[in-house]
Parts: structure tokens; sequence; C-alpha cells
């Protein structure tokens, strides 16, 4: 049955016994049917064979040859004449199915690990090397591409200052200042806007810098906004460690150092943030309240309830990047085991005094709207109903490309209009 099977393997054929009455249960084959791509095949695997009952050969795929029905075992020296084509396809499947299996393996064993893991006491060690790793920056010059705007190249301004100049300022806080730690480099840039406009202070998410946000430089200029958008302690041009309370400062002391040496007073100011920034962004509102200071408003883009949360939701999803190695920490750690918090929901259920815009995107599966929309709703009891908006943005992912920024920047500027507009006296009633 084997060789039958060998040898009839590529042909999309079925081979029918005729009986005769003379040859008492003995005949000749005969071929039905046609047949395709084995014409050099056919004559030498089948031609002078008598075969007992009916058989049937056919094939779903040609890497399965299956024989159906074989009253009596029949063997066929003939070899089958596989052609050069034949055998690259064949050893292409194998590889292809081999390369399945080990992935298969795999998964299976991270999961079994994970599933081990999450049941025993982790190295204090091994926790805070994975979220070091996960707040690490790039180190890379911060400069504009030569093929950039030519207005926005000669209006960017590069900045630095210490978070060290405002450590009175951080004592207030929750935060504290350590000199020893607390008194890095940051490095940034500014954009000098109209009189009348209000003045941007943008945090980005991770694995950026502020030479990644060219076409956000672009559409907040072109509208008349200043900007200020600066570098994390090691990430880009900055100095020192990055830790959550390191990011907390440093956005904290771009605030004061725009009030201080740019002229522009933190109620002047609208604090924007995306994704990790925006972890960034909700807990400033926190700290510059414990100065006394308001901004004028918070955008936060692409958001979430908490990191911990964010990691949890993507402990399935192995990706390259953010994905991988918050599928590593939610995998390896359950919610309560993981110390970075980054907490959007909490930071604002304690901040009701600033409006709010969320705008996520349709498309972002990392943090999905739905997660959104149930932060939101445990937030309603908490906030005004005028204090807090979402907008959903079109076509729009977790990760942001510089074509995404134009139709954010224009909801939010839409926002910040809004804002500056009387209330209606429907509004004034209500």
């Amino acid at each position: 049955m084997g060789s039958v099977q060998a040898s009839l393997r590529l042909l999309f054929v079925s081979v029918r016994y005729s009986p005769s009455a003379s040859s008492a249960g003995l005949g000749t084959t005969r071929i039905s049917g046609s047949y395709q791509g084995a014409s050099k095949l056919m004559p030498s695997a089948l031609t002078g064979f008598s075969i007992r009952g009916e058989t049937h050969v056919g094939m779903g795929k040609p890497r399965f040859g299956t024989v159906q029905e074989v009253p009596e075992q029949v063997s066929i020296a003939a070899q089958p004449r596989y052609t050069d084509r034949q055998r690259l396809y064949q050893f292409g499947w194998k590889i292809r199915r081999s390369v399945e299996q080990v992935i298969d393996v795999v998964k299976w064993v991270m999961l079994v690990m994970a599933g081990l893991v999450a049941f025993m006491p982790v190295p204090e060690r091994m926790r805070a090397y994975i979220e070091n790793l996960f707040l690490k920056g790039p180190i890379k010059s911060s400069k504009l591409s030569s093929q950039q705007d030519p207005k926005l190249r000669a209006s960017i301004q590069d900045v630095h200052f210490t978070m060290g100049e405002f450590g009175p300022e951080l004592q207030k806080t929750r935060l504290g200042f350590n000199p020893k730690t607390d008194n890095s480099r940051l490095h940034g840039w500014f954009i000098q806007g109209q009189p009348d406009k209000s003045c941007v202070i943008y945090s980005y998410g991770r694995g950026s810098n502020v030479s990644h946000h060219e076409s956000l430089l672009k559409s907040w200029m072109d509208r008349g906004y200043g900007i200020l958008i600066y570098d994390y302690p090691n990430f880009g041009a900055s100095e020192g460690k990055a830790t959550e309370k390191s990011l907390y400062k440093s956005g904290v002391a771009a605030c004061l150092y725009a009030q201080k040496h740019l002229g522009i007073d933190v109620e002047n100011q609208v604090l924007m943030g995306n994704s990790l920034g925006s972890g960034v962004t909700a807990n400033m509102l926190e700290h510059l309240k414990a100065m006394g200071l308001k901004p004028k408003a918070a955008v936060l883009v692409s958001s979430f309830p908490s990191v911990r949360t964010a990691f949890v939701f993507n402990r399935n999803k192995f990706s390259l990047g953010w994905g991988w190695l918050a599928g590593l920490l939610g995998k390896l750690f359950n919610e309560n085991r993981i110390s970075l918090q980054f907490s959007v929901e909490e930071a604002l259920r304690k901040n009701t005094e600033v409006p709010i815009l969320l705008l996520q995107g349709v498309r972002d599966k990392r943090t999905p709207p739905s997660m959104i929309q149930g932060m939101v709703n445990r937030l309603w009891n908490a906030r005004a109903q005028a204090q807090i908006q979402t907008i959903w943005v079109p076509g729009v992912q977790h990760c942001l490309k510089q074509k995404d920024f134009p139709p954010l920047v224009e909801e939010a500027d839409r926002f910040l209009q809004s804002l500056d507009r009387p209330p209606s006296p429907w509004e004034k009633t209500a």
C-alpha cells in the first residue's frame, strides 16, 4: 500500500478496475478522468498492472496522497519521477512545518513558565531589570532631518535646564528632591508662539525623543501655538537615569522652566502627552497642584488607566518594541506585582479643576477604545461632565506616525478654542 501511495502521490486521477469473466476476477487497469502534470509519470507507473477490486486514488493536496480502498496488497516497482520544482516544493513545505512546530513548542513552554512564575516569588532584581528596560530610551542626537521645512528649522530653539534648579519647588510635592540623583541636565526644543496663544508642554511616549515629532511641531506652529518638547532623563540628549519619579520631575521642571525663563505662566500652558507621556502628563497635574499651580488644560493621546492595566492586557501579545516588553511583564507578574504605575485614572480622579481631553485612536489595539471608555465611565461620577471629553480619532493606532499628528492637533485646537469661548446661556443655566 505504501508503494502504491508513493507511486501515485502527485497524480490527480481515478483508477478503476473493470472486471472480466474470462479472467476470473483479474482484469486490466483502466484510467478514467483527466490527470495533470504527470504525462511522463503515468505510463511507467500504472500500465501493465492488474488490481483486484476497485481502487480510488485521489489527493486533496499534493502533500497528501491517499488510497481510499485497496482490497489486496499490490506492489509496484516503478518509482515516481519527481521534477526539480516538485522536490523544491516538498522541501519548502517540510521546512515550514518544522518552523511551525518549533514555534508551537516555544509558545507552550513560555505559557507553562509564565504560569509557574505567576505563583512563585520573583527576585526583586529581575523585576527591576525588566522595568528599567521598559523605561530605557533611545540615545540619539536630537536633530531635524535636512529635508524638513526651513521655517520649522529656523523656529526651533535648543533649551537646556536641570531639575536641581527647581529643587525647592519639587520639595513641596510628594516626589521630593535628591541633589545627588535629580541634578541631571535635560534637553528640549522650544518654538515661540503668538502672544494670544497658549504654549503646549509635550511629553512623548516610550522609545522616542524630540527629533521624532517634526510633524507635531509644525502642526502646532502653523496654528500659532508655542510648544516646548523635552527629553526625559536618559532619553535623547538628556542625562540622568529614567525612573517613574524622574519622568514626573522632568515634566514639572519643564513647566517651571517655561514659566521662569520663557515668560509663559503655567495658567497659559497646555499639557499634552502620548502613551507613556499621558501617564506623565496626568501625574504632573497632581504635583503642580501641590505647588498651587493650575495649567489651562490637559490633552491625553493613546492613554490608559494605568501602565499595570496595559501590561496585563498585553500579556499575550509578544511583538517587537513596547508590546514585547509589556507582554513579558504581564506574563511574569500579575497586576499587583508590578511596581510601575503611571496611573492616569487615579491622577485624574484627584484633579477635577483642569479640563481634560482624551484622544484615542479607533485602531488602537494596545489600549483599545473599550479600555478607555471603561475608565471614563468610572471617572464620570468623580468629575464634572464638562471637565472631561473623549474623541475617537479614525485611522490612528497606538504608535503614532508623522501623518497622525495633524488630525490630533486639529481636534486639540478645537477643544482649546471651546475653552476660550464664553459659555452660552444654556450652559450657564445647566
